[in-house]
């Protein structure tokens, strides 16, 4: 598919979420994960539209993508990892934000209208173009590898710093930064194989839920 037949394509499936409730659609799972709203336990699968407040949750050697309705924005929750999801249109595009509140989380932020925000504590990394990692264990001290782009990292106390393609940092929770170069080396193998995929594996595709003329549920696959 090519790029202006796909950006077509999200445009219609995200102004088909947006108008409703969900704000984002299921991308893929590996092992064992659970979506709570509302504090029920959601069945789900790929294509599956999540909604603001949604809580994803995965288990032990497991993983869960998700791709916001911009179509700008792609998540990737590894291992035994907890975060809610919210989104806010403005006129910019869709603001979208993350709460981290254990776990790794990888971030595919493209440019063309609005902002993601990963808030771990009472700190955030936000970005309009960028791709990074973010790894908590709670308490409001993260670690962030950036690939590409670059973040801003605002802490609790208001003060921003800025971390740039190929550097890491370890964030402390009271909003200290040591910045350093990034290293492979420390990414899990289940990581790289997501920050830096085979090119096998490399195709990306979502399939979503649409209604036809008649109410009748479809799954649409875009691959591209």
């Amino acid at each position: 598919m090519n790029k202006t037949v796909f950006c077509i394509a999200m445009f219609l499936v995200g102004a088909s979420l947006l108008s409703a409730t969900g704000i984002a659609v299921i991308s893929g799972q590996l092992g064992k994960a659970t979506l709570r709203r509302a504090n029920k336990s959601v069945k789900f699968a790929n294509g599956s539209i999540l909604e603001s407040n949604d809580v994803l949750e995965t288990g032990r050697k497991s993983g869960l993508g998700f791709k916001y309705a911009d179509g700008l924005a792609a998540l990737h929750l590894f291992s035994e990892t907890q975060a809610s999801l919210t989104a806010k249109a403005v006129l910019t595009g869709l603001n979208k934000e993350v709460e981290l509140q254990k776990g790794s989380l990888y971030v595919k932020q493209q440019p063309g209208g609005g902002t993601l925000a990963v808030v771990f504590g009472k700190s955030q990394v936000s970005a309009e173009e960028a791709s990074f990692l973010i790894r908590t264990d709670g308490g409001g001290k993260a670690w962030i590898s950036v690939f590409s782009g670059t973040v801003k990292i605002t802490n609790t106390n208001g003060a921003i710093a800025t971390l740039g393609a190929q550097r890491s940092a370890d964030l402390s929770a009271r909003g200290q930064v040591k910045a350093r170069p990034a290293r492979n080396a420390d990414l899990t193998t289940d990581e790289l194989a997501v920050v830096n995929p085979r090119p096998e594996e490399d195709q990306r595709k979502i399939t979503v839920p649409m209604a036809d003329s008649q109410g009748r549920i479809k799954y649409v696959e875009l691959v591209w």
